[in-house]
């Protein structure tokens, strides 16, 4: 089963802001998903963010672009 965290979670694991998870949360640099008004996040992608520091992330603008091109 899926760990789900808050904001508040992600923040304290990626040593981040709670604004500033929101802000990249909204820009599809972190992956998660948003419940009427509230972000929810699987531990396990947020965890793949710290396993590879050579990810690079991907804003949601240029992930539309990918899938229309």
């Amino acid at each position: 089963m899926k760990e789900v965290l808050t904001a508040k979670d992600v923040a304290k694991l990626l040593r981040l802001n709670k604004i500033t998870v929101y802000k990249y949360a909204n820009e599809g640099k972190i992956p998660g998903v948003l419940i009427g008004n509230r972000w929810r996040f699987d531990r396990a992608q947020i965890e793949g963010l710290l396993d590879d520091p050579r990810r690079q992330v991907v804003s949601l603008a240029e992930r539309r672009n990918l899938k229309a091109g």
